[in-house]
């Protein structure tokens, strides 16, 4: 079984560290005009016992340099303002 959790990601140029079950899949990222904030939904195994994993993200305006090692997610427009925010995993050079 798997379910749908709902996580805060701060705005640029903070980035979050999330403990997900591990086989997590991050479903999209949409930036909430009531909230002022963005958030990201992710699938996720159901179960108490199911391990987890940390992982990091971050989101970066249009324009922003972004490391090369970092994975793209998702993109979320501010529809009020003009804003866009693309979410990536931090990942570690090698």
């Amino acid at each position: 079984m798997k379910t749908i959790h709902k996580y805060t990601v701060p705005m640029p140029p903070e980035s979050v560290k999330l403990e997900l079950p591990v086989g997590s899949k991050i479903l999209s990222l949409r930036y909430v005009h009531m909230d002022r904030g963005l958030f990201l939904w992710a699938e996720v195994p159901a179960g108490l016992t199911v391990e987890k994993q940390a992982r990091e993200f971050r989101a970066f305006k249009t324009g922003d340099g972004i490391p090369q090692p970092d994975q793209y997610i998702a993109t979320a427009i501010d529809q009020h303002q003009p804003e866009v925010y693309h979410l990536y995993e931090v990942l570690a050079a090698e």
